[in-house]
């Protein structure tokens, strides 16, 4: 009797292994959601990136002021802001 416990205990603990084991590949081939699409208007060119957006809008401005752009405009990417210009 003795056994059969310990065969069917550690059968069911090594069924739970697998069956664990297969949740953890399953979860780890999933892919990571998509983030937010950012999309600079066409005819833009990129200018140059600033750390903030307040220098990213301020140099906007600036270059607008001075006649170097038409329009202009600040997209955050993942560790700056990107200027692009519309000449």
């Amino acid at each position: 009797m003795r056994k059969l416990v310990t065969r069917g205990l550690a059968g069911g603990l090594l069924a739970g292994a697998i069956a664990l084991g297969g949740m953890a590949v399953a979860g780890t081939a999933q892919a990571a959601p998509a983030g937010p699409q950012h999309v600079v208007p066409p005819g833009y060119e990129f200018y140059d990136d600033y750390w903030t957006y307040a220098g990213c809008r301020e140099a906007g401005l600036s270059g607008k002021a001075q006649g170097n752009w038409r329009e202009w405009h600040c997209e955050e990417s993942a560790v700056d802001w990107n200027l692009w210009v519309l000449y």
